[in-house]
């Protein structure tokens, strides 16, 4: 069997941990009108980045804060944990741009839907109750 050579040809020039771009090459110029467009594309690309890694750590911190109720017996700071971790995740995703903006605003609207669809529901269920227990009879089921 005769040795395959494989050769992979790198075009960056790497410094640290940033990139360096190399101007010396008359292929990698680009025209004004497409060194703005790019600027554009690499900005918002950034701004999808960003967004995830926000994305991404507010779901690792709740995951290692889920058990801390289970483990503490403490239910209520786990709560406030979570709610912390929320607030903070939504700031830093108002921050990070356009992109994590429209996330920010759709997140914050979910919630406030959760928020309202749990509440009718336990609503709901408290008027069942009542009905079942024969409480509808005082002051017309009201407490």
């Amino acid at each position: 069997m005769a040795a395959i050579e494989y050769k992979i040809k790198i075009d960056n020039e790497i410094v640290g941990l940033e990139k360096v771009n190399v101007a010396t090459d008359p292929q990698r110029q680009l025209a004004p009108d497409k060194a703005a467009e790019a600027l554009k594309q690499q900005a918002s690309m950034s701004g999808v980045g960003k967004t995830i890694a926000i994305t991404l750590g507010k779901q690792a911190l709740n995951y290692v804060v889920s058990n801390y109720g289970n483990l503490t017996g403490d239910y209520v700071t786990q709560q406030n944990i979570q709610a912390g971790i929320e607030i903070a995740s939504t700031v830093a995703l108002l921050a990070s741009g356009p992109v994590g903006t429209v996330v920010a605003a759709g997140n914050i609207g979910v919630r406030l839907l959760n928020d309202f669809m749990t509440r009718e529901k336990h609503n709901r269920d408290v008027e069942i109750l009542r009905m079942r227990t024969g409480m509808m009879g005082y002051s017309g089921g009201r407490l």
